[in-house]
């Protein structure tokens, strides 16, 4: 008889969440850089505050973006199989704890949910980069 193999890869589950964690964290340390940047910006020019504003979401669009992506690369990177799967449940994982934790600050938004909900996508498209890597590297 042969060994049976699990599905999902909790390495690779790890791999990703703990990414997402970390990158995450690390991304709000410089979303808050950017956010005293925009503070000071719209004190020297008040007439651009709405498009100081407006950078100031598009940037943490973006923060978001690669910290979800590159959790989905690395759980990718991780599993040897279900690619997809693991991005997607890796970034469940991961934005879930992240999502938690603000749920106690600042409490349940709609950008909140939608943004956690986002961050499946991206995570998809870490991985699509991984996949697309292996299939050019081979």
């Amino acid at each position: 008889m042969s060994a049976s193999r699990s599905i999902i890869s909790v390495k690779a589950l790890l791999s990703g969440s703990l990414t997402i964690l970390v990158l995450g964290l690390l991304m709000q340390l410089l979303f808050v850089a950017i956010a005293v940047g925009q503070l000071i910006f719209t004190r020297h020019f008040p007439g651009l505050e709405w498009l100081a504003q407006g950078l100031l979401y598009l940037c943490g669009l973006l923060l978001l973006l690669l910290t979800m992506a590159g959790g989905g690369y690395v759980a990718a990177w991780v599993a040897s199989e279900r690619l997809y799967l693991h991005a997607a449940l890796a970034a469940l994982i991961g934005g879930g704890i992240s999502f938690v934790q603000s749920l106690g600050v600042g409490g349940l938004t709609l950008t909140g949910v939608l943004l956690f909900l986002l961050g499946v996508p991206f995570a998809l498209a870490g991985s699509w980069l991984r996949q697309r890597q292996l299939k050019y590297s081979a």
